[in-house]
């Protein structure tokens, strides 16, 4: 397929039917977004979690064995200092761990990174404009061992 020479409405078909598609193979998720669904999926495969239902808020996915709650977060690389996506409601404490994915372009995993709610509590900074919390992953906080690099179960 070759973008360059399609019309705009050839275009946004195939964009309305890759996103078909997207949606078959159950790699979306709540907010829309391919990528973060490909993530969810990604983590709960390795981790081996259960996903949680997409109108679940708090939490994407579920370790049956011992009941703890995931929220899933990816970026793609490259990002001088990788940051999380938002997370609304924390005081809330809406889930026990966290996993963080930093994708390369191809959407390979560069880094994977897990924590648990109460260091992600300690060490987020507050958004005003979107009313909420996130995280940057810079060389202090990779130096904390309360802060877990899972990569390997991505390799």
């Amino acid at each position: 397929m070759n973008f360059e020479t399609m019309t705009d409405t050839e275009l946004l078909l195939a964009h309305c039917r890759i996103i078909d598609h997207i949606r078959q193979r159950n790699l979306h998720s709540p907010g829309g977004n391919p990528i973060a669904g490909y993530a969810e999926l990604l983590v709960s495969e390795r981790l081996r979690l259960e996903l949680a239902p997409d109108e679940n808020v708090g939490f994407d996915a579920r370790d049956l064995a011992t009941g703890e709650t995931y929220q899933i977060k990816h970026t793609r690389a490259p990002r001088r200092v990788p940051q999380t996506g938002m997370i609304n409601n924390l005081d809330g404490r809406p889930f026990d761990l966290l996993v963080f994915l930093i994708l390369n372009q191809d959407l390979s995993v560069r880094e994977a990174w897990k924590l648990a709610y109460d260091f992600f509590y300690r060490n987020a900074r507050y958004s005003k404009a979107n009313d909420a919390h996130y995280i940057c992953i810079t060389q202090d906080l990779r130096a904390q061992p309360e802060l877990k690099d899972i990569s390997y179960r991505f390799a």
